[in-house]
Order: C-alpha cells, then structure tokens, then sequence
C-alpha cells in the first residue's frame, strides 16, 4: 500500500580572501560580495516551540534535492521537533514543485513517528531517470536503542509518480547502518558503473563514550547496481582523517569526488581557524563507483575557505565543472556567509562563483534546475537568541550562473 503524502566573471580563490572577502579589514560577519543574481526565499519555515524546550527545537537541517525528468523538483528536510530531552527527536518533511523549482506545494511528512519521539538519522533523495523513480534513503530510529550510538538501520522508499505516493519502507541491505545521511545521492552517467546508485553516510565507531577516546567516525558509501532492489557498503574513506557529512560528484570520466567534513581533534582550539596544520576538510576521489577512496588530498582555507561545517558538492551534467557550497566566514571562521565555489579540475583546484547570503548559514545541499539555474537549500539563522544557530530555517536560493551583475543583487522571491 502507498503512503499517499498530504501534501561578473569568477575571482581566484586567494584573491577571494583578501579582496573584501576575508581580508582583517573586513568587520566581522561582513557580507559575502554577490556577484550573480539571486533570489531568495524560505523552503521550511522555522518552528518557534512552546513552552520548556531544547535550544535545538525547531529548528531545520538537512536539505537534499531531487530533480527528475520531467521538471518536478523535490527537496526534504528534517525538522528538530520540541523537546526538553538531549536527543531532539525528529521527523523527515517534504516539498515539490511542479513548475521547476518556482514555486512550492505544501509541507507534507514523508518519514515521522506519531508519537513524536523518534529521533531519525537524516536522509537523502536519489533520482534514477533510467527507471524514473526516486528513491528516498533514511536512517530509521530503533527501539530498544543500538549499542553503539548512531549505528542505524538504513530504510528505504521510493516514489514513481514524482513524490506524490510513496512506497512502504524496506530494509536497505543485511546489517547495513548508518549514523548520519545529508544531502542527495546520485546515479552515475559514465564510465563502468554507469546507472550505479549512490549515496553516502558516516557512522560513529569503537566503544566510546562518543566525543571521547576510542571513538572514532568513518564515511562510507552506499551504492545499488540493480536500480535499487538491493544495496551494499563501499569501503571507509581512508585513515588518517577523521570524515564525516561527505557529499560527492561525478566528473566527466566517470570518477568520482568526495567531499568530507573533518571532526577532530576536537576541542583543539586550531580547528577554529584551520590554523597551524590543522584539517578541518578533505577531499578524495573513486575510480570504481565510490567503493574506494584511493587518491585524497587537502585544501588550505586559503585556497578554499571552508572551516567546521558541512558543505555540499555537485556537478554540471556533463561532468565538466563542480559546485561547491557552504558558510565562508574568514574573519570570525563561523557560520556565515553562504558562498559557492566552483572548480575544472576535479576539485584540485577552486575559484569563487558567487554569495549566497551574507548572513548566519549553516548545512545544505544544491541541485541544478531545468531553466539552468542553481538550487540552494540552507539553513539561515534567524537571530533568534539562546537557540542552535540562531534558530535555523531552510531558506532557499535561486541562483542565475550565467549572468554576471555589477553589484549585490539579492532580492526575495514573490
């Protein structure tokens, strides 16, 4: 039985940082320059909880896109629902818009507990356009809890009517768990493994207690060659890094390149900065389909300035160029100014495309619209003092990338 819903030109990287981008002149949370067109408007509207609550409630994380064939655009969030309790429990939402990402139908859930008491791990949209069905991976909230913390069973379902019916969930793959799923998967165009389905997760391991010594997180894909009737595990992305909230891209010869959030040390108080050595981003790339992660190399925040923060990354559909977005704040190194870079080389390599938004922004994913333009959904802050970022909602940004403006031009949606 379905579940039917209720619903100018690009400056180099170090110029970046040094001409109003990031430069000690620059006043704290000074704007991100906007060089594109953009238009701006709100996908999940934060959630003001009544009452005692947790600093996390109501707030939104985790945008993941899908984009099918026919121009429907899908984009999922989960939201932080009210709690007084640590672990916020959640539930996974949903949007579509039939107009290609103009406009938007109603909030509808797509994975919720109606007790409210589920914490789920996230989850990402996968399109297939060879069998026009998409394909909805999340992490499922057992009871009783697992013994090591966050390692949850993986669940999927999936639509064949863009989104608007709903498969019951099944179980991906024997013991395959996860601890954390953002943004989107992807189905490969070229190379060996054209038509593989994959996405990525990352778990917590050892016997902890989490945070402490022993314990340790690893990014992992998970990937189906049968059009999603089945599901393995890829390799962990290799030591010594530290990897979590990865997101990937295929580039034109098939391969593919990973972008990877690094978690320790923690504590240290360098990894504010990236400074002194410190890792706090790397990058790998697979030429077997994401089941390993051979070639890695990393970035100064120099080059790339991406400090503690998930970014997302994707590529054009011919391969040729990737995309990459996240809060870029080289003054105080926090979570503002959204920003995105672009590369030609496969990710050795950036330039800076554009600002997003020039205020508090954090976790995100981007997708690629029919009429050309670049999808952003990020969490934008909202002032809202005592609450995680600010209070979070998850705005969304329409962005032109073919036409260069002279001067900021950001202006709401209508």
């Amino acid at each position: 039985m379905a579940l039917q819903l209720l619903v100018g030109c690009a400056i180099l990287a170090t110029a970046a940082a040094t001409a109003g981008f990031g430069s000690t002149e620059t006043p704290p949370h000074a704007p991100t320059p906007t060089n594109l067109p953009v238009v701006l408007s709100t996908l999940f509207p934060y959630h003001k909880p009544k009452g005692g609550y947790n600093s996390g409630s109501g707030n939104w994380w985790g945008a993941s896109f899908a984009v099918t064939k026919h121009g429907t655009v899908l984009v999922a969030g989960l939201l932080k629902l009210q709690t007084k309790q640590h672990e916020v429990p959640t539930e996974l939402d949903l949007r579509r818009s039939e107009d290609g990402g103009l406009s938007w139908g109603t909030i509808t859930a797509l994975v919720s507990d109606p007790t409210h008491t589920s914490m789920f791990g996230g989850g990402g949209l996968i399109y297939s356009a060879a069998s026009d069905t998409v394909f909805f991976l999340y992490l499922d909230a057992p009871q009783p809890k697992p013994a090591i913390p966050q390692a949850l069973p993986i669940r999927a379902i999936h639509s064949k009517d863009d989104g608007i019916t709903w498969s019951l969930p099944v179980t991906v793959g024997a013991n395959l768990t996860g601890g954390e799923i953002l943004g989107h998967g992807i189905e490969l165009a070229y190379g060996a493994h054209k038509g593989r389905l994959v996405i990525r997760t990352n778990q917590w391991v050892g016997a902890g207690p989490k945070w402490g010594p022993g314990f340790d997180l690893r990014v992992y894909s998970i990937y189906s060659d049968d059009g999603g009737v089945s599901w393995e595990r890829g390799e962990d992305f290799p030591v010594p890094f530290t990897p979590l909230e990865a997101t990937i891209a295929e580039i034109s010869n098939g391969s593919l390149i990973i972008s990877t959030r690094n978690a320790y040390p923690r504590g240290d108080p360098k990894l504010a900065f990236c400074t002194n050595g410190t890792i706090c981003h790397t990058f790998g790339r697979s030429d077997d389909g994401g089941v390993t992660w051979p070639v890695t190399w990393t970035l100064p925040v120099e080059q790339l300035p991406i400090y503690g923060c998930q970014p997302t990354l994707i590529s054009t559909a011919d391969g040729s160029k990737l995309y990459f977005g996240a809060p870029m704040n080289t003054t105080t190194a926090d979570r503002w100014n959204y920003t995105v870079y672009t590369s030609v080389d496969g990710g050795r390599q950036w330039e800076w495309l554009t600002g997003v938004f020039g205020g508090p922004s954090g976790y995100s994913d981007m997708a690629f619209l029919a009429n050309g333009e670049l999808a952003v959904g990020f969490q934008r802050g909202l002032g809202i003092e005592g609450m995680v970022g600010t209070g979070y909602e998850m705005a969304y940004a329409r962005v032109n990338t073919t036409t260069a403006v002279e001067s900021a031009t950001v202006v709401p949606a209508p």
